[in-house]
């Protein structure tokens, strides 16, 4: 299909980690957006353990909280 650039959700588990991680891999770390996207139902560290995956791959992402929306 050709696509050269990605924007993906990253929960703090292990399916979006994964995801994340081949998705980097393939399109290059600059290439891949991630969202992180906190509800009320969201744990302290899911949200962090996903940022911390960001930085160590070295992608940007931004943190777009959607408990006001929920």
């Amino acid at each position: 299909m050709g696509f050269s650039k990605a924007i993906l959700g990253s929960s703090g588990g292990i399916d979006s980690a994964v995801t994340l991680a081949i998705a980097c891999d393939a399109l290059g770390k600059e290439n891949v957006r991630a969202i992180l996207m906190p509800s009320p139902y969201s744990t302290g560290h899911s949200v962090s353990d996903a940022e911390q995956l960001s930085r160590n791959l070295g992608n940007p992402y931004d943190i777009v909280p959607i408990k006001n929306i929920y």
